[in-house]
């Protein structure tokens, strides 16, 4: 789940400056429009990893630099509409942010596949439990078998000799 939130805040985060760019050379209210739909989704990204990071890590320093950093430039350049003629974010901070978002991606795959692994063993530790366990039953069984077979065989031999003993000699 971070993985596509990052994913989309990325996405996001370029169609914000793309559309600034296009908005710029061009001043076409479409463009700026764009911008606005990628903003908000921008924020909505950001709300929903803020939420899953809080879950799920207990402290990401570079996240909440992320987040400072854009609450801020939001305050300060308010709604936009009269900033978007100038860049609204810097090359410098928008490479910074994508830097950022890139690393919470990679450590969540990390913890992801560490997990994962973790997993895994377990799983190959239950399995070889299993195939002792199965092993072990079925000789178990062969043994009590083997043992109900003799103490209810052995009786009937020395009973079936023992009737013949009685009808040779005529008792």
């Amino acid at each position: 789940m971070i993985s596509s939130q990052t994913n989309m805040l990325i996405e996001n985060l370029l169609e914000m400056d793309e559309n600034s760019r296009k908005f710029k050379v061009l001043k076409k209210k479409s463009y700026f429009e764009q911008f606005s739909i990628a903003k908000s989704g921008f924020e909505i990204n950001l709300k929903a990893l803020d939420h899953l990071t809080d879950e799920t890590w207990q402290s990401f320093p570079l996240f909440s630099l992320l987040k400072r950093e854009y609450l801020t430039l939001s305050k300060r350049k308010g709604s936009l509409t009269s900033d978007l003629s100038k860049n609204w974010l810097d090359r410098r901070s928008l490479q910074n942010w994508l830097a950022v978002i890139t690393e919470i991606r990679k450590k969540n795959e990390a913890e992801t596949r560490e997990i994962l692994v973790c997993i895994h063993d377990h799983a190959k530790q239950a399995t070889t439990i299993g195939y002792i366990s199965f092993a072990l039953s079925g000789t178990i069984s062969i043994l009590g078998i083997w043992f109900v077979r003799n103490s209810i065989i052995t009786p009937l031999k020395k009973l079936t000799s023992g009737i013949r003993t009685i009808a040779h000699k005529g008792y």
